[in-house]
């Protein structure tokens, strides 16, 4: 019988925990409540910070809309050069490699890491094309020199080793 009294005592008192709580104002409630209080009062203030949010999101948007365009456009450029590029390797056209050289030229001065260091392959090829080996060794360093992935790096190894004139 003892033990049910404890019991008892241990329900009773749990319940007066209970009661406790609940008769205190809920914590959700009461932020919520001061929330809408102080919006009402500032009712300016959130309105002016609701337009700046909104801006500053519009502002966002508008750039990377902008940015990838801007990559669109440099992908393009990149594929007609290439096009360029094998009109002359499969035909033998100067116009299309002077073509081809001009695109990689703007290119290369893009801004946009793996399309530059494409284009600057596509220099240094060009160069050594037109026996201008000096010029293609040059694009070839900038490209070992910024490159971060593996695979330009060794394409601009070997297009070193390859404009270097035969040992005698």
């Amino acid at each position: 019988m003892t033990s049910e009294r404890r019991c008892d005592g241990i329900l009773l008192v749990t319940k007066k925990k209970v009661k406790e709580e609940l008769k205190k104002p809920d914590i959700v409630l009461l932020a919520i409540e001061r929330v809408t209080g102080w919006v009402k009062q500032h009712a300016r203030l959130c309105i002016i910070g609701l337009v700046v949010l909104a801006v500053i999101a519009v502002a966002i948007t508008g750039v990377r809309i902008y940015q990838a365009r801007v990559d669109e456009e440099m992908q393009y450029r990149l594929a007609e050069g290439i096009k360029a590029f094998q009109e002359y390797a499969s035909g033998g056209k100067e116009d299309s490699l002077k073509k081809a050289e001009s695109i990689f030229k703007g290119l290369s001065t893009s801004g946009r890491n793996g399309i530059e260091e494409i284009a600057l392959l596509y220099l240094g090829k060009i160069y050594y094309l037109q026996g201008k080996n000096e010029d293609a060794k040059a694009q070839y360093q900038k490209v070992k020199g910024r490159a971060g992935s593996s695979v330009i790096v060794s394409l601009a190894e070997s297009g070193l080793k390859n404009s270097e004139p035969p040992a005698k």
